[in-house]
């Protein structure tokens, strides 16, 4: 038991020195001054893109060399609500089912984008600095989540608690090895000269592949890539009903831990029985240090997400309490399907 309990210690200093790490580098996608003219062509699917509004948000940008390729989904029905929205605007290109994105595109970056992912005045010129100032053949910007309801402030802050406390973000960039990899599919932008002379990303929507593996790709082939909190330039919102953004967050952390089983049960004792022993088995005074681990961490992990630290102080043991149900469930989901294979 004592050996169990210097193990979750030694986990929760680790966890913090990453945090700490995160916030001291502050990872986010900062406002750029310079203005760029090349051509960027952001490329959605429409069966992800449920907000119709959102093209005139694109279009409304204060960077004005964009074109938007909108990928229908092949149901009459939906497609000619599409060609009725779109229809009227000359910057939007509605592509047949199954078209290649990256073939039809006219412009030299590619911006891949999901439904719920919200641009902000300043981020393409910001982005596109990004990429030209490293010479990057990707950036990844992970949203800052707005909240739309009282569920999200349960579901919200679990995917950047894990993330932050898990992976230096500013190593993805300065390290070529895939072990520092995070990232997220909602928002990734390509150096178009660079994914049409890559023969492995041919036929692929990257937005389907994931962000953490896309990373993990483009590093393997030696390419330069930066992953970013989207900070106030870049949010997103969680929509759907509460169990499907329940499976989808269970989802997400599973990807963040290389997709395995043994990793997820690991991180969900170190994480969730762990700090439940140490309460149960230590007294008040020995539980200062892991207590003020967790304090000074989810401080941390609020700010650099924009999110309330006293919520998420308050609300701390019963996000945790979904944080293992949900693990536990998208472990059991996946035993099941390989069980079945």
């Amino acid at each position: 038991m004592v050996s169990f309990l210097y193990a979750i210690l030694v986990f929760l200093v680790l966890r913090f020195s990453v945090t700490l790490f995160n916030f001291l580098s502050n990872p986010k996608l900062g406002l750029s001054l310079r203005h760029y003219t090349d051509l960027i062509s952001i490329c959605i699917d429409a069966k992800d893109f449920t907000v119709e509004n959102l093209v005139e948000n694109l279009l409304a940008q204060d960077y004005q060399h964009v074109e938007i390729l909108i990928k229908l989904t092949g149901d009459p029905e939906l497609d000619h609500q599409w060609n009725t929205a779109c229809g009227r605007h000359q910057n939007v290109r509605l592509l047949e089912p199954g078209a290649d994105s990256m073939k039809q595109a006219s412009g030299s970056y590619l911006l891949f984008l999901k439904a719920s992912v919200v641009l902000k005045n300043g981020s393409l010129q910001s982005m596109m600095h990004r990429m030209k100032t490293f010479r990057l053949a990707l950036l990844s910007i992970i949203p800052a989540q707005v909240s739309t309801g009282f569920r999200d402030i349960f579901f919200q802050p679990l995917y950047n608690f894990v993330l932050l406390g898990l992976v230096p973000l500013r190593l993805i960039r300065l390290s070529g090895s895939p072990l520092f990899s995070a990232g997220s599919s909602e928002c990734m932008l390509f150096d178009r000269k660079v994914y049409s002379k890559e023969h492995w990303l041919e036929g692929l929507f990257p937005a389907d592949i994931g962000g953490i593996e896309m990373i993990k790709l483009v590093k393997e082939h030696r390419l330069k890539t930066e992953t970013l909190l989207g900070g106030r330039l870049v949010t997103s919102y969680a929509y759907g009903s509460a169990e499907m953004i329940f499976k989808h967050t269970g989802k997400r952390v599973y990807g963040l831990l290389g997709n395995n089983i043994f990793a997820l049960l690991c991180y969900l004792v170190l994480v969730v029985a762990g700090p439940v022993a140490m309460f149960f088995s230590l007294n008040l005074n020995l539980l200062i240090l892991p207590a003020g681990l967790i304090f000074l961490s989810r401080i941390m992990q609020s700010f650099l997400s924009g999110q309330s630290p006293v919520k998420n102080l308050i609300l701390h043991p019963l996000q945790m309490l979904f944080l293992g149900v949900s693990l536990i469930f998208t472990a059991a989901d996946r035993f099941i399907r390989s069980e079945q294979k």
